[in-house]
């Protein structure tokens, strides 16, 4: 299956879980997983199927430990990614009834996001920079500031925005 019937094959499965059809969304995600194991979402999709599903599952175990061990792999797929954290947070909080166990997925969700979030922002902060777009640059910076106190990423792009507007103003001055 190439990148193209993977994605239509999730459209399909969208309309199938819009419609509440949650039995063939079970069987299509289950077909689709075996020409793409390593793919986190489908797992996390396969996860919620099997929750909300009654067809008889095709795998052996009672169905919120298949429904886990889906999440579970989610999580070492995409290590690095805060869904599959944030899904087996809910699945610890809401169906093993076991907030306290949900805290580390969740903490390891927000670690994610809030990486990701960071390296979103030090992009931003580097196109406003090298544009000279002051007003989008400190809105920025601002927020920056508020949730990243300082970082030094973010320090030395400040550093590099305060020398490029004092060479400005030199120039400036000079003419």
């Amino acid at each position: 299956m190439n990148i193209h019937d993977y994605i239509q094959k999730l459209k399909d499965l969208k309309i199938t879980w819009k419609e509440k059809k949650f039995n063939e969304t079970y069987e299509k995600i289950h077909d689709i997983i075996k020409t793409y194991p390593t793919s986190y979402k489908l797992h996390v999709i396969l996860s919620s199927a099997i929750q909300m599903s009654d067809t008889p599952l095709k795998e052996e175990g009672e169905p919120l430990d298949v429904a886990k061990k889906h999440l579970e792999l989610a999580g070492e797929l995409a290590p690095d990614l805060p869904e599959p954290f944030n899904e087996l947070g809910y699945f610890s909080y809401a169906i093993e009834d076991d907030a306290k166990g949900a805290i580390k997925y969740f903490q390891k969700a927000y670690e994610n996001n809030t990486r990701h979030f960071k390296e979103t922002l030090v992009g931003l902060l580097k196109c406003y920079i090298e544009l000279k777009d002051e007003k989008n640059y400190n809105s920025t910076i601002k927020l920056c500031n508020t949730i990243f106190p300082e970082d030094y990423e973010i320090d030395a792009l400040k550093e590099e925005w305060d020398e490029i507007h004092s060479e400005n103003k030199g120039n400036n001055d000079n003419s």
